[in-house]
């Protein structure tokens, strides 16, 4: 990765004449769900959701950039884009971190986990650097089809030699084929109708930022005093089976007591454990499991090292 890519994440906002740009060449039926994966500060979500009258959602690696983006009133998610998954999305807007992965380029691999977020027909807006499209083209030609190639206009093209592909999630699976560039975005006089939303969602694993980790510890109630702890006394005195019930089921734990001049730490636990018997009748044997019960109390010896089980 080039070293000003090392400093931003690989993070290359979409410029916002490229966004214009490809608003000509979108027209919408209804209202649409955008899904942004790699939001940034999300302005091009914004144009997206002022232009098209769209339904906008984004996730955003970095802390920062996620919180400018809700403050202007987006909903972006803050997290691992990897974490998250999508469904039944009318455009997908992919403009990835550009980057080399785990045996393939960064930029593919956010292409096929997102892929499956689009719904047929949807509509796919990928922007990645040139050099990028052959790895991508197997993949790009296998799930979509009208698919076209197109450089960034100049002067904004000289920066990082960017190109922005369109296509429309197809159906089933397609013969593989190479792409090529076909000119610059502002040749393109192919619209992509974008089909109307209402059913898409995003779903997250179980997997959780820092930060949202941080958070639910603040409110758990290991990080706060339950209070003085009160010693209650019963209203009538304890049985031996009383006794017996409130010492298993470990209530008296770590307690000490005295047996003939010697304290005692004792414990108590319950166990459920099954008991497997058969039964025959007629030539027919069944095997029966049943659950009981099973009491044990450990009392080890603070001065011998004697240790006493009742059970």
């Amino acid at each position: 990765m080039r070293l000003e890519a090392k400093a931003k994440a690989g993070f290359y906002p979409t410029p916002t004449r490229v966004v214009h740009l490809l608003l000509r060449n979108l027209s919408v039926v209804g209202t649409p769900d955008i899904l942004d994966p790699c939001a940034g500060e999300g302005e091009a979500l914004y144009i997206l959701a002022q232009t098209l009258r769209a339904r906008v959602q984004g996730i955003e690696l970095s802390r920062a950039r996620a919180k400018r983006a809700v403050a202007n009133g987006l909903r972006v998610y803050q997290g691992d884009s990897f974490t998250f998954q999508g469904h039944g999305f009318s455009l997908l807007w992919l403009n990835p971190p550009y980057d080399h992965g785990e045996g393939e380029r960064l930029e593919l691999t956010f292409l096929k986990h997102w892929t499956p977020a689009l719904k047929p027909g949807g509509v796919l807006v990928y922007i990645i650097p040139e050099s990028t499209l052959e790895d991508a083209s197997p993949y790009l030609t296998a799930h979509y089809e009208e698919v076209s190639a197109w450089r960034f206009p100049e002067p904004e093209y000289q920066q990082f030699k960017q190109i922005v592909v369109l296509g429309v999630k197809a159906e089933e699976p397609l013969p593989p084929e190479d792409l090529e560039v076909q000119g610059s975005l502002e040749e393109c006089e192919r619209v992509y109708p974008v089909p109307g939303g209402g059913t898409a969602y995003l779903s997250r694993k179980s997997q959780l930022t820092e930060e949202e980790v941080l958070k639910a510890l603040e409110n758990s109630p290991l990080f706060h005093p339950s209070g003085q702890v009160r010693h209650v006394r019963p209203l009538l005195p304890l049985k031996e089976a009383h006794l017996a019930l409130v010492l298993a089921g470990g209530f008296l734990d770590n307690q000490v007591v005295h047996l003939e001049g010697e304290p005692y730490l004792v414990r108590g636990e319950v166990k459920k454990v099954p008991l497997r018997f058969e039964e025959r009748e007629g030539g027919v044997v069944r095997e029966i499991t049943r659950e009981r019960f099973e009491v044990k109390v450990v009392a080890l010896g603070l001065k011998s090292g004697t240790i006493l089980e009742v059970s």
